[in-house]
């Protein structure tokens, strides 16, 4: 007998339950932003560091293919990605590898072509 209130609900995942793509939609998404505009903000990041892809259309599918856990960003990528979501890597849901060390920042950014 089902009580009034007593409905079964798919219990909604935490952002700690979520894949790695799930997870970097769901911060995105807290963000307000669309894939546009985290493409524009990673190459932003990526410019203090060895760069990031010239296009924004190859970031926005390579977001695509993140969000889509079809690839997982390489090690280089991840630190930007949480850099420009300004959150720290282990909590953007992808493995860390423990034994990267990411390039330091450069004094000035590359310029864009």
């Amino acid at each position: 007998m089902e009580l009034a209130g007593d409905t079964e609900e798919e219990p909604t995942r935490q952002p700690a339950a979520l894949t790695g793509g799930e997870r970097l939609k769901y911060l995105r998404a807290q963000r307000r932003w669309t894939q546009p505009q985290l493409a524009r903000r990673f190459q932003a990041v990526g410019a203090w560091y060895l760069g990031a892809p010239k296009w924004t259309s190859s970031l926005v599918s390579m977001i695509s293919k993140w969000e889509g856990d079809t690839v997982v960003p390489d090690s280089y990528n991840l630190h930007i990605l949480a850099e420009a979501l300004n959150v720290r890597v282990t909590e953007v849901g992808f493995p860390v590898d423990p034994h990267y060390v990411h390039p330091p920042r450069r004094a000035t950014p590359l310029q864009a072509d």
